[in-house]
């Protein structure tokens, strides 16, 4: 039987390991399978029924690229979970621009573009406006 504590670190533990599922879009058994943990004693870390060994807990961390205090630290904030994790495409993908030059200019080129495109519909939005309250007040 777990006493309040356990019970209480249990909850921790299983809320955020929740949370880095959803936030990888992945399933337990996909979790499991990718960390080489039994489907039933990952499924029991999530229900709550038991807590796991340090390197089980290492394996966990690895596979959502997290510290263990990420899974086993309460990171509520007046009661609500905070959304702050990264999953694991946008850890490979910050990874690839810090490492890959070529990869980091095909993006600062994308955003560059991106950030054009945007400024000319505003520039277009705000013409727009302009026009039409001109038009409302009397004014060509």
């Amino acid at each position: 039987m777990n006493t309040l504590r356990e019970t209480d670190s249990c909850d921790v533990l299983s809320a955020n390991i929740k949370g880095y599922l959803d936030k990888n879009e992945m399933s337990q058994k996909e979790a499991a399978e990718a960390s080489g943990i039994k489907y039933t004693t990952f499924n029991s870390w999530v229900c709550k029924v038991s807590y796991p060994r340090l390197r089980n807990l290492q394996k966990l961390a690895d596979l959502f690229h997290i510290r263990i205090e990420d899974l086993t630290e309460d990171r509520t904030d007046a009661g609500r979970r905070r959304k702050n994790y990264m999953t694991v495409a946008e850890i490979e993908l910050l990874r690839a621009y810090e490492e890959d030059p070529e990869f980091r200019l095909y993006v600062e080129n994308g955003l560059a573009a991106k950030k054009k495109k945007e400024i000319a519909a505003l520039n277009l939005l705000l013409e727009s406006y302009i026009s039409e309250r001109n038009c409302s007040d009397g004014l060509s």
